[in-house]
């Protein structure tokens, strides 16, 4: 599957090395999956000046009935601690510390 580069949203440097980075694993992503369409959406679909990541929705072939599924991708080592931290603390001031948690299934 071959992945379009959308020319619009690549506005300044930030942006641009951020699909650069991302592109091939999307790729893979998609051709894994078996996607028969791929969307971009969120803060970088958006005027935002530096979004902190790139959502996409994958559409699936020969899933049907399933629920939507939202999968982070994020780099081992040290940068992949800072962004589980980031997104414990986020999570926490959005649900309250009762009410989330961060479960390791594997």
């Amino acid at each position: 599957m071959d992945i379009k580069t959308p020319k619009k949203l690549l506005t300044n440097k930030a942006r641009r090395d951020m699909w650069k980075s991302v592109r091939p694993r999307l790729k893979n992503v998609c051709e894994s999956l078996h996607a028969s369409e791929v969307f971009v959406f969120g803060s970088f679909s958006s005027k935002k000046r530096r979004p902190a990541d790139i959502d996409v929705a994958v559409v699936v072939k020969g899933v049907s009935g399933a629920f939507p599924l939202d999968i982070v991708l994020i780099p081992e080592g040290r940068k992949g601690k800072v962004i589980l931290d980031d997104m414990r603390k986020w999570m926490t001031q959005k649900y309250g510390a009762k009410k989330f948690s961060m479960l390791k299934i594997k």
